[in-house]
């Protein structure tokens, strides 16, 4: 298996087009990447993110947004099939009094896991986060491949709802049978501070 490095897959936070009651692994199945610690940022957007290690396997991720507000978010890789993914789940964030949440973090707040494929990481990183018209098809041709919750019928937002273990099995069937389930042509850039 080539192993691309999910550094940018950790700053992930409310890209993830189809967000998790549940993680994608388990935190004993996580992988240790050290490629990806350190400073990076989506200069584009203003964010910015410092990648340390946590316990158990886990990764820390302090991210600061272009108002300057500072969230942590606790980030485990999995190898999934032949691909390395990411699980971010937002852990700390500034008080709602303060808190005018971009779109990048709002998804978090409800505390939920976010994930992406790892597509590359030299010299950036780039991830794919599984295509939500894509995921909703799916879903809508086989109700029982996953439980998930659609709000309504024209909404392209899918909440998995299903068990670890599941998603894990849903993810690796991806991987192996459903490139195309991966949003690709919506991959998210990420890059070393200059």
């Amino acid at each position: 298996m080539k192993r691309f490095l999910g550094l940018g897959c950790i700053m992930l936070l409310g890209y993830g087009c189809a967000p998790s009651l549940e993680p994608i692994g388990s935190p004993k199945d996580a992988v240790r990447v050290p490629a990806i610690l350190g400073a990076w940022e989506k200069k584009d957007e203003g964010l910015h993110f410092l990648v340390e290690e946590g316990p158990d396997s886990s990764y820390l991720i302090k991210h600061t947004d272009k108002a300057g507000r500072e969230f942590t978010l606790t980030a485990h890789l999995f190898d999934i099939g032949d691909a390395l993914f990411i699980d971010t789940l937002l852990t700390e964030f500034p008080s709602s009094k303060s808190l005018e949440a971009s779109g990048i973090t709002l998804v978090h707040l409800t505390t939920v896991h976010n994930f992406a494929k790892v597509l590359e990481t030299d010299p950036s990183v780039q991830l794919a986060p599984i295509d939500s018209k894509w995921l909703k098809d799916y879903l809508t041709q086989d109700p029982q491949a996953l439980r998930h919750y659609i709000p309504d019928k024209d909404s392209a937002y899918v909440l998995l709802t299903d068990s670890t273990e599941r998603i894990n099995t849903f993810l690796h069937m991806c991987v192996t049978k459903h490139p195309e389930a991966f949003a690709t042509d919506k991959s998210i850039e990420f890059t070393r501070p200059q």
